[in-house]
């Protein structure tokens, strides 16, 4: 599973890069990714139902299927008797999708519901976020009940696809949105900086490590969950593998690395600014703990240590006997 994921994190980051690059407008990243692909479904009805009669016809049908999906899927819960209290989302999510998918289809609406018509790409990616986070509540909730009523082994298996969700919600985190932030700002440096005839090489760099340092936690959180993913591996073989020892004891030491470096690089950034003084024109002094950060690591760290712990009472409890 990590070789997939991890072909999947390096795809996923490439995209996120050329998309952004590509877009060449701070911002557009993120708008094009929430509204992905509502817009593109919005576009292909339109040009559908102009082309004619048989085209709109077909458009509606379309339109109509699409927005019952949840129902439809809803249903075939229904039969096999599995519906939960989450499945009260799916009739939501074809409430919100009728509404989004015709403002796409007619964006001149959109404009007229939001007001502005200079935010017309901003209001799409809010019809996307909409969608995308009853979605998301929907498969974190559904995700939740499987690990609660699942056996151990099975626990464990869907553990991993909870760490690898993760970990794409992750990369998104650095190479989306942080890289969009991080080419807003260099451009908002260059922006308003133009008639002061300094060079702005060293305020460029100086954003660029901003960046690193700023994006560090998220890194070291999948660094440890793949280390995590490893301890997993070894649980599912044997509780009391020989295995579980080291493992558990590399999974400690990347969470302890992980915070001092953390905590050091900021440190370190806070540093150089303040020696370069008034050449650095991007300063931006930080005093702050990745609490969230922080937490993950150190719960990772104790979960590690404890299994480490029990492998080793087991090897005493052995040679006793």
């Amino acid at each position: 599973m990590k070789r997939t994921l991890t072909g999947l994190l390096i795809l996923e980051t490439i995209g996120f890069i050329l998309l952004e690059l590509w877009g060449n407008t701070s911002g557009r990243l993120i708008t094009t990714l929430f509204a992905f692909p509502f817009e593109q479904i919005g576009m292909g009805l339109r040009l559908l139902s102009i082309s004619g009669t048989a085209g709109n016809i077909c458009a509606v049908t379309i339109y109509i299927g699409i927005s019952l999906s949840p129902i439809f899927y809803l249903s075939l819960r229904a039969r096999k008797n599995t519906l939960a209290v989450e499945d009260g989302l799916l009739i939501l999510l074809t409430l919100v999708l009728f509404p989004v998918i015709y403002f796409m289809v007619n964006p001149a609406y959109l404009v007229h519901h939001f007001g502005h018509p200079e935010f017309l790409e901003m209001a799409k990616s809010f019809l996307g976020i909409t969608v995308y986070s009853i979605l998301s509540g929907y498969v974190t909730i559904r995700v939740l009940r499987l690990i609660s009523m699942s056996q151990a082994n099975s626990m464990l298996k869907y553990m991993k696809y909870l760490l690898g969700i993760i970990c794409i919600f992750l990369i998104y985190g650095i190479f989306g949105s942080g890289f969009t932030e991080l080419i807003s700002q260099i451009e908002n440096l260059k922006a308003a900086n133009t008639a002061i005839g300094q060079a702005l090489t060293l305020s460029e760099i100086f954003l660029v490590l901003q960046y690193i340092v700023n994006q560090l936690p998220l890194l070291f959180e999948i660094v440890v969950i793949y280390s995590g993913m490893d301890l997993i591996s070894a649980l599912e073989r044997d509780e009391f593998d020989d295995a579980i020892a080291s493992v558990s004891k590399r999974t400690g030491d990347i969470c302890r690395y992980s915070i001092a470096i953390i905590m050091l690089t900021q440190i370190g950034i806070n540093v150089l600014q303040l020696a370069l003084g008034s050449r650095v024109l991007s300063s931006y002094y930080s005093l702050s703990m990745p609490l969230m950060s922080i937490v993950f690591v150190l719960s990772a760290m104790f979960v590690a240590h404890y299994f480490e712990q029990t492998k080793q009472i087991k090897d005493e409890n052995d040679r006793f006997i």
